[in-house]
């Protein structure tokens, strides 16, 4: 990883003094994230070759933190999908704030 790919990451640990959100630092964080990709290689590859289960995912990410629910009674921007899938009052699942430096380190947003 170059100094410009980790630029992310450690702004946001320097925002939480190295703690971020929920009490976790980088490392735990890390965990989170590795324990849901083993979680999701084990899924696919468990009895025979197979997809993972959206909702199954949505659960276990959810357990470890790394989506956090909140209520919607309308649209949090132009783009919400909760709208056209499944109409208000409605359970939102986001990704938890600690999630957005990876998801940019990644490219993913």
């Amino acid at each position: 990883m170059t100094n410009e790919e980790s630029k992310p990451v450690e702004a946001a640990s320097e925002r939480g003094s190295a703690v971020l959100n929920d009490g976790l630092d980088r490392e735990g964080q890390l965990l989170r994230l590795a324990h849901l990709a083993l979680w999701c290689m084990n899924e696919a590859h468990g009895d025979y070759i197979g997809d993972v289960d959206g909702g199954e995912l949505q659960e276990k990410a959810t357990e470890l933190g790394i989506l956090v629910t909140r209520e919607a009674a309308e649209p949090c921007c132009e783009s919400c999908r909760c709208c056209a899938e499944y109409g208000f009052p409605t359970t939102c699942y986001r990704p938890a704030e600690w999630v957005e430096p990876f998801e940019i380190q990644f490219g993913l947003r």
